[in-house]
């Protein structure tokens, strides 16, 4: 077992990119109407988004 820190800024970075997808999915969706993003595997990226920031809190 290291003692080397975890924290890395690419990984921090990470956490946030993935909310701003999710976000953009689901605006796009609110904007566009077209249900076929979400259909075709938005609505399970939002949703494991959903549960790593569950999991993370």
């Amino acid at each position: 077992m290291t003692k080397r820190n975890l924290r890395t800024p690419f990984r921090d970075e990470q956490v946030y990119i993935s909310g701003d997808v999710a976000i953009a999915m689901w605006e796009y969706f609110k904007v566009t109407g077209n249900d076929s993003l979400l259909l075709e595997g938005g609505a399970e990226v939002i949703l494991e988004c959903a549960r790593f920031y569950f999991s993370y809190a």
